[in-house]
This record gives structure tokens, C-alpha cells and sequence, in this order.
């Protein structure tokens, strides 16, 4: 009877895949620092108060009656509350693992299911997993754009494992594509790219069967006809479509852009050394140069899908940070795949190295759970640990409570980052100068950047307005724009007076009379 052994190939395959695993739940548990899902948790108590989402701005006073672009979105928001409401914050960071997880085991899968006939390409694809795993990490974000990026590597799964299960061995997985993006387009615009990928899987499908002489199978234009239905059952109908397309070719956002860190160029200095990029640009070479052999040997017409879709989520990954991890993910998918299909790495090298390879990954995953659970590991300028719950030094917590105690009601220029936290903290009864979701190129230039600027726009900006206080990110933070000019010319006159400051935010009070109760409770504390 044969000895069954916990170090026979495929079982440490698992234990090694398992580490992999630990390792993403180690680095994707960490507190809740995301302003994105503040806005969601603000809007989904709108909804479940009003029962319904406004089409214009309820939460800024800057621009009235303005028409917001967030209705195409309005599923994230309605279950972003209620698993808020009914689990807290722990719940969504349990949430985010789930789909952090959902993205890595997608490579893994593709590598256990050759990994008796194909032993080395199986055990690649565990060094594409966690490499993509470390390149995603600084987008480890309770947001819903990691369901774009997890579902777009899980669109180019089911259509690889079209292409490789054949005519006549249909995937059960790919009927389940209109299903998917009835609740995606809903949900979050990044559907658009998965979209892309498979209308160019049809169109070359429909051309190599056509010049093969072979039919196309029904379902395939059932499954194309029924998701792109699935895609106008949205509030905006066409314009859940039509909205990601403009807002990326909107030239007026171009200074949004360049002001906001996750639309940077991945290339960017604060990015460009850190081991998430260079992991990014590895696994971007290695995945290049898989397609590229498997061309060579012949496959041309199999890989041309592959290839193109490298192609846009190579440019997707350069263009901008946030793009980062939704190429890492899929890059994955397609080079694990891609290693499965090729001939030369059918494996004939002995057992014994395949098991050193496996322990050497092993040694090095369990390593880096090691250190990260002892120390965190870096992202841009902060450090993250393990923990659960809020992220209290990410919010300005304590300048919130500092406005509700001494009640003040002047319009309050807000900080960009402040802007999602103080709606979900105070919702309507205060409302704010801006926040992330006010997508209007003209005003963020003119009257966001502009007290910056000069103080002559200063004074504008702040008579336009009515402006009685300024909450802000502290100087030394290096805020783009020029805030050195804010703080050391324009806030500092005797109108304005300076009532709150610590780490992470500082409080400008204007001395004028709709302030004077405020200022008398402050005389009174002191």
C-alpha cells in the first residue's frame, strides 16, 4: 500500500498555496482608512433614511443643486450600510479579505488543475501569486474599485478557461458572465474594462471559427446579447456605460488628476522604488515574455486575446497607481495560464527540484508573515499593522467633535480627504465645501486649489463663500498646491485664529460675528 506523504507534490502545493493565502489575510487586515467607503456609508444612510439616493448633492454647500454622478453606483452604497449596520467595521475588513482571497486563489486554481501533468508551470504560478499579491497590497482598501479589480481578473479567468476547455468542453463558469455584470455595473464603473476584454474575446472568437470554417456556438451570443443588456439595467441605463469612458477622457479633470496620489503614473518618485512597483513591473515582464513564447510556438490565434488584454492592463498599470493591482491581479490569471499551456514547461525536471522550488516559496512566505506580523510592512509613507476596526489617525476624529461641542455653523472649507469622514460623521446638518465625488474640473481648480494660489483668490474664495472656518491637514504634511502659501500668508492676520491642531488636522476660526458665541466658549474652556 503506497505511503502517503504530507510532502508528496501536490499536498505541498496546498500547504504552500495555504501560506500564500495567510499572508494576504496577514497584510489585508489592517483598520479601516478608506474615504471612499465613508462616502458610501454617508449615502447609504440617506437612502435607507429617505429611500432614496438624490440626484443632486445633499452634503456641499459650495455648488448648488449639484448634479453628482454617483446614482450608477447606488448598490455599493446600499450594501456598504447595511453590512456596516450589521457587522461594523470588522465586518467590512472581513468583507475585503473575502476578495482579496477570491483574487489569489484564481492563479492557484489554474495551477493545481495541471499540477499532476504539468508540474513546474503549476508551481510557477504560485511565485505569480504572491508577487502579485505584493504589487496589489497598497490598494488593500475597503472600496469598491477592489471589486473591479478582483472581478476583472475573474472575467479573464472564465474566458481563458473558455478558450482552453474547447468547443466541445463547455465551462459552466462562463454562463454565469450576465449574472456578474448585473450586479458589477451597479455596483462600481470599472466593469467597463471586463467589458472591453470580452467583447475582444467575441470578436476573435467569431474570427478564427469564421476562418476555420467552424460555427459559433449559440451560447456564446446568448451570453454576449444577455450581458450587455445586464449592463443597462442600471438607474443611468446607457450612461452607466458611457460615465467611466468620459470621466477618463475628461480634460478638465486632468488637475484633479494630477493633485489626487492614486491617479500619479505608477512611475511617480514617492512609488517608483518602493518593491510594490518592482514586483508591478516583474510580473508585468514575466507575463510579456510568457505570451510572447507561447507565440512563438505557434498559438498565435489563442493568444492573441491574452495579448491584447496585457497590452491595456500594461498601459491601465502605468497610467495611474489605482490600476496597480487590478493589472496585478489579472496579470496573474494570464501568466499562470499561459504557463500551463506551454509545451516546454510540461515539466521533466526532476521531483526533487520541484520540491525545493516549493520549499524555497514556502520559506519565503512564511518569512514575510513573520515580519509583517511582528513590524507591518510600508506603504507610501505609512506603516501598516494588523488590527481591526477604525483607522482613528486616518480621520480627523477629534476636530469633528471640536465642531459639534462648540457648535459651529459658518460654511467650513474642508480639506479633500476630510471631506467623505465629515459626511458620514454629520450627514446633512453640516454641510462641507467638497468632497471626492464632486467631479467638477472647473471649480476644484478655481476655488478648491485657489485659496492657494494668491491672496487676493484667497479673500475671493472666502467672501464667495461665506467661509468661517478652515479645516485642514497640518503644514508639514507637503500638501499639493502650494499650502505653505495657505498657512504662512493667508491664515496668518488677525482674522483668523487658529483653535485646534494636532497630527493629523488644524482648525482656522475667521473672527466675525456669526463666530463671536464660538469664540466666547472658547474664552470659557480656557
Amino acid at each position: 500500500m503506497r505511503r502517503l506523504s504530507l510532502f508528496a507534490l501536490p499536498n505541498l502545493y496546498w500547504i504552500t498555496a495555504l501560506s500564500i493565502i495567510v499572508l494576504a489575510l496577514v497584510m489585508a487586515i489592517f483598520p479601516v482608512e478608506s474615504d471612499d467607503l465613508m462616502l458610501y456609508l454617508g449615502i447609504g444612510r440617506h437612502f435607507f433614511l429617505t429611500g432614496a439616493i438624490p440626484a443632486t448633492d445633499p452634503f456641499i454647500y459650495s455648488i448648488q443643486q449639484y448634479h453628482w454622478h454617483v446614482l450608477h453606483e447606488w448598490l455599493s452604497f446600499v450594501l456598504s450600510f447595511a453590512f456596516f449596520y450589521l457587522g461594523g467595521w470588522n465586518l467590512i475588513i472581513i468583507l475585503k479579505c473575502s476578495l482579496v482571497v477570491l483574487a489569489l486563489a484564481l492563479p492557484l486554481f489554474a495551477g493545481w488543475h495541471h499540477i499532476a501533468r504539468k508540474r513546474f508551470a503549476s508551481i510557477l504560478s504560485l511565485s505569480f501569486t504572491l508577487i502579485a499579491l505584493w504589487a496589489a497590497a497598497p490598494r488593500f482598501l475597503a472600496r469598491t474599485s477592489l471589486i473591479s479589480d478582483v472581478l476583472t481578473a475573474l472575467t479573464l479567468f472564465i474566458l481563458m478557461r473558455e478558450d482552453a476547455s474547447g468547443l466541445k468542453h463547455r465551462s459552466r463558469l462562463f454562463g454565469f458572465m450576465p449574472f456578474i455584470f448585473l450586479c458589477w455595473v451597479n455596483l462600481h464603473p470599472g466593469f467597463i474594462v471586463a467589458l472591453a476584454f470580452l467583447c475582444l474575446w467575441f470578436c476573435i472568437k467569431f474570427t478564427t471559427l469564421w476562418l476555420q470554417k467552424k460555427p459559433m456556438l449559440k451560447r456564446y451570443y446568448i451570453v454576449l446579447m444577455l450581458t450587455l443588456l445586464a449592463c443597462l439595467i442600471n438607474p443611468q441605463g446607457f450612461g452607466a456605460i458611457w460615465f467611466p469612458i468620459q470621466e477618463m477622457t475628461n480634460a478638465k479633470l486632468a488637475i484633479f488628476r494630477a493633485n489626487t496620489l492614486e491617479w500619479l503614473p505608477s512611475y511617480s518618485p514617492m512609488f517608483l522604488m518602493s518593491s510594490m512597483f518592482l514586483c508591478s513591473v516583474l510580473l508585468s515582464l514575466v507575463t510579456g515574455l510568457l505570451l510572447l513564447v507561447k507565440m512563438w510556438q505557434k498559438n498565435f490565434s489563442q493568444t492573441l486575446f491574452a495579448f491584447f488584454c496585457y497590452l491595456l492592463l500594461l498601459y491601465l498599470s502605468i497610467s495611474a497607481i489605482r490600476f496597480v493591482s487590478l493589472a496585478a491581479f489579472s496579470m496573474a490569471v494570464i501568466a499562470s495560464q499561459t504557463a500551463v499551456d506551454l509545451k516546454w514547461l510540461s515539466s521533466r525536471v526532476k521531483s526533487k527540484i520541484h520540491t525545493a522550488f516549493l520549499f524555497s516559496i514556502l520559506g519565503l512566505t512564511l518569512g514575510i508573515i513573520m515580519q509583517i506580523s511582528l513590524h507591518g510592512y510600508q506603504v507610501f509613507w505609512e506603516t501598516r499593522r494588523m488590527g481591526w476596526g477604525l483607522n482613528h489617525a486616518a480621520y480627523p476624529i477629534a476636530a469633528a467633535d471640536i465642531i459639534q461641542d462648540l457648535d459651529i455653523q459658518t460654511p467650513i472649507f474642508n480639506q479633500h480627504g476630510f471631506g467623505a469622514f465629515l459626511i458620514y460623521r454629520f450627514g446633512e446638518q453640516r454641510k462641507i465645501f467638497f468632497h471626492g465625488a464632486v467631479d467638477d474640473g472647473d471649480f476644484y481648480a478655481h476655488d478648491y486649489l485657489g485659496v492657494n494660489v494668491s491672496p487676493a483668490e484667497f479673500d475671493r474664495i472666502v467672501e464667495k463663500y461665506h467661509i468661517g472656518a478652515f479645516l485642514l491637514n497640518p503644514p508639514q504634511t507637503g500638501e499639493n498646491g502650494g499650502a505653505p502659501l495657505l498657512f504662512q500668508v493667508n491664515l496668518n492676520t488677525p482674522e483668523w485664529a487658529l483653535i485646534y491642531r494636532d497630527e493629523i488636522s488644524v482648525m482656522y476660526l475667521r473672527r466675525i460675528k456669526e463666530n463671536q458665541a464660538v469664540f466666547d466658549k472658547l474664552s470659557m474652556l480656557a
